[in-house]
């Protein structure tokens, strides 16, 4: 028998407490939790096509950033929370509550939307979206073994062996269609390579910022740090370009008003998945937010560039998401139905 939401959650409205037997559907709260995910293709697809307006992918991805940062910053000023965990941060930096070096979680993030705004025209969101929940995936799995992770260690269950290996056949069978791509951009190769790398990475970051949350009480302010150090990231990274003669240093057309969405388009992703939780669950929303991304990733693939979507493409994205869907079972239950 499946558990009502109540049971999930461990809250109950009022119309539940009136009637046990009534149990509300998650039909629409799962729809919003996949409309949410699909908006991470989406701000990648903006960053991308702003790169190439500007003429800089890097400059694109500061004005993304950018944005979030600011609308980050004044949401959490102009509440109570957020400025006691800003003003949290000064004796967490001095006593080093953690570790400085959960600093480079933004920095991931950085690497993330660039290398998301490349595969647009490389291997395609698709295949970018496998690599990356293939890769975060796994990944989470050998942080969990060695105890990263704010809860603590977690064993190596059986279904989740079994969604490693689904998530490994997935990452291949889609990737399979990246040699048809590489004859129309040599980068495709590079792309798909640092996709799996910065997917294996996100896990770590998830982990870094974990503890950050637990330790500023408050994840806008987390979020905005992160936002912050990515921003200075990129602007080195310009400088440096900039001393060298690279042109990628240098936009050569002012950002459009609809590059500007990208920014609040992960700020929604964010909060979306934040708000649904208590809702639906940490297993339904994520498997909302996952199957959102993949999808989402598929469908503005064939939007941009039908021709070079392929059958290993749509059989990758399925194999991946009962992947997911396999990782989230509880334990005993995969143990009671096999």
């Amino acid at each position: 028998m499946s558990k009502s939401l109540e049971e999930t959650t461990g809250a109950a409205s009022p119309r539940a407490q009136q009637s046990p037997s009534y149990t509300p559907s998650p039909a629409l709260p799962l729809a919003f939790a996949a409309f949410a995910g699909a908006l991470m293709p989406v701000q990648g697809l903006i960053v991308g096509r702003a790169g190439t307006h500007m003429g800089s992918v890097l400059w694109a991805a500061v004005v993304s950033l950018g944005t979030a940062f600011v609308l980050l910053l004044v949401t959490s000023l102009f509440t109570a929370k957020g400025r006691q965990a800003w003003a949290r941060g000064v004796t967490i930096w001095k006593e080093r509550t953690i570790p400085r070096y959960f600093l480079l979680a933004g920095v991931i993030g950085a690497c993330y939307l660039m290398i998301m705004a490349a595969a647009l025209d490389t291997i395609g969101l698709a295949i970018f979206a496998v690599c990356i929940v293939a890769m975060r995936t796994i990944s989470s799995m050998v942080i969990d073994i060695k105890g990263f992770s704010p809860a603590g260690k977690q064993p190596l269950t059986r279904q989740r062996a079994l969604s490693a290996a689904l998530l490994l056949v997935g990452a291949i069978v889609a990737s399979s269609g990246a040699g048809a791509r590489a004859e129309n951009s040599p980068m495709t190769w590079v792309v798909l390579v640092l996709s799996a790398i910065i997917g294996a990475l996100l896990s770590v970051q998830q982990s870094m910022n974990g503890h950050a949350g637990k330790a500023y009480k408050s994840t806008t302010t987390v979020t905005a740090i992160n936002n912050l150090v990515a921003v200075v990231t990129l602007l080195i990274i310009g400088v440096i370009l900039a001393i060298l003669h690279v042109p990628a240093a240098f936009a050569q057309q002012p950002p459009e008003w609809w590059h500007f969405l990208a920014g609040p388009l992960g700020i929604l992703f964010v909060t979306t998945g934040i708000t649904l939780v208590p809702i639906l669950g940490s297993l339904l929303t994520g498997i909302g937010l996952v199957t959102g991304q993949l999808v989402g990733s598929l469908l503005l693939d064939y939007l941009v560039a039908p021709e070079h979507v392929q059958v290993t493409e749509v059989l990758g994205v399925a194999i991946t998401v009962l992947a997911i869907i396999v990782a989230s079972l509880p334990t005993q239950r995969f143990i009671k139905r096999r």
